[in-house]
């Protein structure tokens, strides 16, 4: 009998097919999952509005807690000659910055600069603002 099974054409075919399907449906399953994770672990859900934003799990609602990445660097911006105190929120469309000194147009080429170098992204995706 387990010869015959052994050379059944249709069985080794069945056989092939439900393991390839198999490892398709694993390596699915692995890309969805590295696909909705951002570089830190936060998972991204959608809003109501359809948009896109990343929770934290230890985030409490409304409040919002800062990432180790942006309390980083918000402290070095903050250092820098003439950019005051900041806020900074990175998402994965951008970087959007409030600084005190950023009435300046030369400061906030500084920010958008430093920004854009630290993360590689284009100067377009930092906004920065003025802040009250």
């Amino acid at each position: 009998m387990k010869e015959k099974l052994k050379n059944d054409r249709l069985v080794k075919l069945l056989l092939t097919r439900s393991i390839t399907v198999l490892l398709i449906a694993v390596l699915a399953l692995i890309m969805l999952n590295v696909l909705a994770n951002s570089k830190d672990g936060r998972k991204q859900i959608l809003d109501e509005d359809g948009g896109t934003e990343y929770t934290s799990a230890s985030a409490p609602a409304g409040n919002r807690e800062y990432t180790e990445e942006e309390r980083r660097l918000s402290g070095i911006l903050s250092s820098m000659k003439g950019v005051g105190a900041t806020t900074v929120m990175v998402s994965e469309n951008g970087v959007i910055i409030t600084a005190e000194g950023a009435e300046s147009a030369v400061v906030r080429d500084e920010i958008t600069a430093a920004v854009s170098a630290l993360f590689g992204i284009p100067v377009n995706h930092v906004k920065v603002f003025e802040k009250e």
